[in-house]
């Protein structure tokens, strides 16, 4: 969902640079598919497509940092900075997004769900304001069993939009697939 309405799609490719990994943060991530969590800082740029059967499609620019903090009791903590810079139609919006999120990695005999809870707020430039609340719990589930490079994220989402009157709060159950390829490390 992109401000309550649906996207079907987004097409685009990011660059990500980091510097060298945490040996703290490694042994946290270690059951972790995505192997950006290992990294205490992380820089993206990204461009992307939306198409709308609605109404012009958007395109938009993503710079992004995010930083990893490692907790006691193997808690990882990211707070992920990123900037939605969406043009169509000769409309220039800017918008800055701000998600914390912590998470845990539980082990259950040898499977290894990552439960989270994660809050994100919004700069809307078209308000000139705050204007939006996004409070999600869900869990990651990686389908090792079945395929190395696949996860599940199952979440529940609460926003509080306030941007435009009256205010929208909408509750939402979502699904995010996502495919992970890392690099070849060789054999040993």
């Amino acid at each position: 969902m992109e401000e309550g309405d649906f996207t079907r799609a987004q097409v685009g490719p990011s660059f990500e640079f980091n510097p060298r990994a945490s040996e703290k943060l490694r042994k946290i991530s270690v059951f972790d598919m995505d192997d950006m969590k290992p990294m205490p800082v992380v820089f993206s740029i990204g461009y992307r497509y939306l198409p709308s059967k609605t109404g012009p499609s958007t395109n938009r620019l993503e710079p992004l940092v995010m930083f990893h903090i490692p907790l006691p009791g193997r808690i990882l903590v990211t707070d992920r900075n990123r900037g939605d810079l969406d043009w169509s139609s000769h409309t220039f919006i800017p918008r800055y997004r701000n998600r914390i999120t912590a998470e845990r990695r539980v082990t259950i005999h040898n499977y290894h769900p990552g439960p989270y809870a994660s809050a994100e707020f919004f700069y809307q430039s078209q308000y000139s304001k705050w204007s939006s609340t996004r409070l999600y719990v869900g869990c990651l589930l990686p389908l090792s069993k079945l395929n190395r490079h696949l996860e599940l994220d199952l979440y529940y989402e609460h926003e509080n939009n306030t941007g435009q009157r009256p205010n929208r709060q909408l509750n939402i159950a979502g699904l995010i697939i996502s495919f992970y390829f890392p690099p070849n490390k060789g054999s040993h």
